[in-house]
C-alpha cells in the first residue's frame, strides 16, 4: 500500500517567502513524510483568497535538494537518533503513567534540557480509564 501525504501552501510566493519555504517547510515535510515511507505529496497551492486552484506532485526526495543550503536530512536523522537515545536515557527509571517529561530544545546554543512532573498533576494526559484498560492487559 502506498500513501501520499496532502499539503497546502501559497501559489505565489515573495522571494523571502520562496526562502522560508525551502529553509523551514521542505525540512518539516521531509521528516513528517520521510519517517512514515511516503514518497510522494501532493500540494495545494492556494490563492490569495484561500482558495486551492492548482495542484502540483512533490517527490519527498526532492524536498532535499530544495532546501540544500539550508538543512541536510543527515543532520536530521542524526538529531533524531540523538534525541531518542537521550529520552530514553531520562524516562527509562520511569513507571507512573501520570509522570510527565518536557524536553525544550534552543537551537541558538544546541542545548536541551527537560523536566520531570513526576505523579499525577495538571500536566498529566493519560486518563485514569485508559491506565486501568491497559493495566488490566498487561503486566508491567
Amino acid at each position: 500500500m502506498n500513501f501520499i501525504e496532502l499539503k497546502v501552501r501559497k501559489k505565489d510566493l515573495s522571494f523571502y517567502q520562496k526562502r522560508t519555504y525551502n529553509c523551514i517547510k521542505t525540512r518539516t515535510w521531509w521528516c513528517q513524510s520521510f519517517l512514515v515511507g511516503v514518497s510522494k505529496i501532493i500540494v495545494g497551492l492556494r490563492n490569495d483568497n484561500g482558495l486551492v486552484d492548482s495542484i502540483e506532485e512533490v517527490e519527498v526526495n526532492s524536498l532535499i535538494k530544495q532546501g540544500q543550503n539550508y538543512w541536510s536530512g543527515n543532520n536530521c536523522i542524526e538529531f533524531l537518533t540523538f534525541m531518542l537515545k537521550f529520552i530514553k536515557e531520562k524516562t527509562s527509571d520511569l513507571n507512573c503513567p501520570h509522570t510527565v517529561v518536557d524536553f525544550y530544545y534552543n537551537s541558538d546554543n544546541r542545548h536541551i534540557s527537560y523536566k520531570k512532573t513526576e505523579g499525577k498533576s495538571p500536566s498529566s494526559f493519560l486518563p485514569d480509564w485508559y491506565i486501568t484498560a491497559v493495566k488490566s492487559q498487561h503486566t508491567f
